[in-house]
């Protein structure tokens, strides 16, 4: 949790980064009334809690206790080259593994192509059983993956991000709305009127629709964003009939700041068809990688994702919650740190 959101819930309950801490953990050293106070005000700013992580920090810790040495399992739809080379995917793993550390599990990471078949699947649930693994992370997987298949009965899982959405499992996934909310008021401020949202088949089946749906809904704050509309390419498969296509869209509604969910290609093509970033437009990725690079937009430091995980795991496994759940819960974390970076108007404070 960023120090920024904790200092706004201190400032809104008059209590201290402590008690805040301990509230939002459900400790009993915190008085209800108090707790409950801390609580509302952290929903209100989009961080979301769970109010059992009190309880099973408690637990866990008791030496006596058997249940938290059990093995989880860390199931991704990513190779481990790219784990090497992607802060993203690093950050989360290495989230997911301090927290288990910290929880007094042991944990694995293991790779499955997203498009195996009944052969695969049923080897890692054969290796569950034999492990005696109890739960299971499920990480990101490609678009359009294969549903899921494990023995849901034996395990308790969760899911990061909606990327495998089948069967519906409980979830940790950043909060987009109040993400995409943060960015344009972020880009109000600094002057612009006419922001225009580009994306990519491939980040909106990751999603499912859900990044362009959350800028619709808080692009109210504009008087002319209605006049630009979205922009989609499967940038994976035409690039060049898609670079031609973006450049046709731009020149013809002229948004003077772009917003993408960060891939750069489209920032690319404006650089090579002349066009002045960010004199002529600003340009503004939503989901950079890593901070402290020369692109203006926001990172989220992706460990919270991780730790959010294994921390809802950690409790499912408390209570004895297995299986696929009637209807699955949704944790969303929301930790944006600004990156000023080169592509849009300087502030002028």
């Amino acid at each position: 949790m960023s120090s920024d959101l904790v200092n706004k819930i201190c400032l809104e309950t008059g209590c201290s980064r402590s008690t805040v801490y301990r509230a939002l953990k459900g400790s009993e050293l915190v008085g209800k009334a108090t707790r409950k106070r801390i609580q509302a005000s952290a929903s209100k700013i989009g961080l979301r809690f769970n109010p059992l992580v009190g309880e099973w920090m408690a637990h866990v810790r008791n030496s006596k206790n058997q249940l938290s040495r059990v093995p989880l399992l860390y199931l991704c739809g990513v190779p481990d080259e790219i784990y090497a080379t992607e802060p993203f995917f690093s950050n989360t793993w290495k989230g997911a593994r301090e927290c288990a550390a910290e929880l007094g599990f042991s944990i694995i990471r293991r790779y499955i192509d997203g498009n195996s078949g009944p052969d695969q699947w049923k080897e890692i649930g054969e290796d569950l059983c034999r492990q005696k693994i109890r739960g299971v992370v499920i990480s990101r997987f490609p678009p359009n993956a294969k549903p899921v298949n494990l023995p849901w009965e034996s395990i308790s899982c969760v899911a990061i991000g909606f990327s495998a959405s089948r069967p519906a499992m409980h979830t940790v996934t950043s909060h987009g709305f109040e993400t995409i909310r943060y960015c344009l008021d972020l880009l109000k401020k600094r002057g612009y009127e006419r922001p225009g949202w580009v994306c990519s088949d491939f980040a909106e089946c990751l999603g499912g629709g859900r990044h362009t749906a959350n800028f619709l809904a808080a692009r109210h704050v504009f008087t002319h964003a209605g006049e630009v509309p979205i922009f989609r390419v499967s940038i994976e498969a035409r690039r060049d009939e898609d670079r031609v296509a973006f450049l046709d869209w731009y020149h013809r509604y002229r948004p003077d700041v772009i917003l993408s969910g960060g891939i750069r290609e489209y920032h690319d093509w404006l650089l090579e068809a002349g066009v002045d970033i960010p004199k002529e437009t600003g340009f503004f990725f939503v989901g950079l990688r890593q901070k402290h690079i020369g692109f203006s937009g926001i990172w989220q430091p992706s460990d919270r994702l991780g730790r959010s995980a294994v921390e809802m795991l950690g409790t499912l496994i408390y209570h004895g919650d297995r299986g696929l759940p009637k209807r699955a819960n949704i944790i969303q974390t929301f930790n944006p740190v600004f990156n000023e970076g080169a592509t849009i108007r300087p502030s002028v404070l």
